[in-house]
């Protein structure tokens, strides 16, 4: 017996110094290992795409959306355009009639007077004059006849009211008007129409003028005016504010609003984009983590469960090694677990036979027994079989 008990003791110092990691513990970290690698990789992915899409979709859209108002845009201005240019000529063409009319009419200050005042114009949402001065010239340029408005938008080079000798340029606006030159060829009822003459001036900067800077001009129409033989006696000129003219190209000043649109359809594109990805991250942590809690559960049921049988038939072994000769696992799985416990039972009869043939006092029988035990349990304890 005491050879027996020798051999026990040196069975268990063989089990102990076996034992590492138990199978349980290595089973749950491989399931980890796993599970992380493998949601780290899905998470990747999924965040590489909805970007990859988020942006692909940004494109289309601002490309759809770009080409659709571009096209607007380009309808509009063709349109803006064609109607700008007819109402334009159509207020040129009463500048015509307007010229015509004064030859027509007796020169006088105050005729003139009364003509000015009935011609205005709609500018910053206020009535201005549409000319800032009506004059009538005898055949030598001397002015005899002059109406100087001051219903006007110029602050920096008004016009003078002054009867001045306009065969003369320095005595024209700014000094700058070389118009008289070009009237001695002109027939009773042909209009003379002069370059723009003006200057930019410095002005407050406001919506309507972005530059700060202002242009103060005119104008002029000439045509001559006839007695009752038909002979020429003089001319009568119109100065034509320019700012009525200026609010007909401002046509183009709003252009570049057509883009806006896009711009902020494209902000609100990105920030989208970057809501759904924030909020796609924040469920994939949740799926990510719920998941993660599953699979450990589930690692540690299975790791258990191998565990627990394989215990079993440790703990069936020692049973059988300490003298429970009638010790049988009658194992009902159908699995490796149930082949290796019905292996035990077939061991523990041929054992049980042997030792009743030769009698239980044998020392030999209790080695035999021992060296029995010592291959079941080497060939069946978990850390001899787990992963290294």
């Amino acid at each position: 017996m005491e050879n027996a008990e020798k051999q026990q003791h040196i069975i268990d110092n063989r089990i102990r110094k076996k034992r590492g990691l138990r199978l349980s513990t290595k089973l749950v970290m491989i399931f980890i290992a796993v599970i992380i690698i493998t949601i780290a990789l899905l998470t990747v992915i999924t965040w590489h795409q909805t970007l990859s899409l988020g942006y692909k979709l940004r494109d289309i859209s601002v490309s759809d959306a770009t080409s659709a108002l571009n096209d607007n845009a380009r309808e509009s201005l063709e349109r803006m355009t064609t109607d700008t240019a007819a109402s334009k000529a159509d207020f040129l063409y009463q500048r015509d009639q307007d010229i015509l009319l004064l030859a027509q009419l007796m020169p006088s200050d105050e005729s003139y007077r009364i003509f000015s005042e009935n011609r205005n114009g709609n500018l910053y949402n206020e009535p201005v004059a549409l000319y800032d001065e009506i004059t009538f010239a005898d055949l030598n340029g001397q002015e005899l006849f002059k109406h100087v408005s001051s219903n006007t938008t110029k602050s920096d080079y008004p016009l003078s009211p002054d009867k001045m000798d306009i065969s003369d340029n320095i005595n024209t606006y700014m000094q700058a008007e070389n118009y008289w030159d070009n009237l001695q060829n002109l027939e009773p009822g042909e209009i003379y129409v002069s370059d723009v003459t003006g200057a930019y001036v410095n002005t407050n900067v406001n919506m309507e003028n972005p530059d700060g800077r202002h242009f103060e001009g005119i104008i002029r129409w000439v045509t001559p005016v006839t007695d009752f033989n038909g002979e020429i006696w003089g001319y009568v000129t119109l100065a034509l504010n320019y700012d009525h003219i200026m609010k007909f190209e401002a046509i183009g000043a709003g252009i570049d609003e057509f883009a806006r649109p896009v711009e902020l359809m494209e902000e609100r594109i990105i920030a989208a984009i970057n809501d759904d990805l924030k909020e796609n991250a924040i469920q994939l942590l949740i799926i990510s983590a719920v998941m993660f809690v599953l699979i450990l559960v589930v690692a540690i049921l299975v790791a258990n469960s191998y565990t627990k049988r394989i215990n079993q038939l440790i703990t069936g072994l020692s049973r059988f090694q300490s003298g429970e000769r009638h010790f049988r696992m009658n194992s009902s799985a159908k699995d490796e677990f149930g082949e290796l416990a019905d292996s035990f039972d077939d061991m523990a009869d041929s054992v049980e036979s042997s030792l009743t043939k030769t009698g239980d006092g044998d020392v030999n029988e209790d080695n035999q027994l021992a060296e029995y035990v010592q291959t079941i349990i080497s060939d069946s304890h978990p850390e001899d079989h787990t992963i290294q």
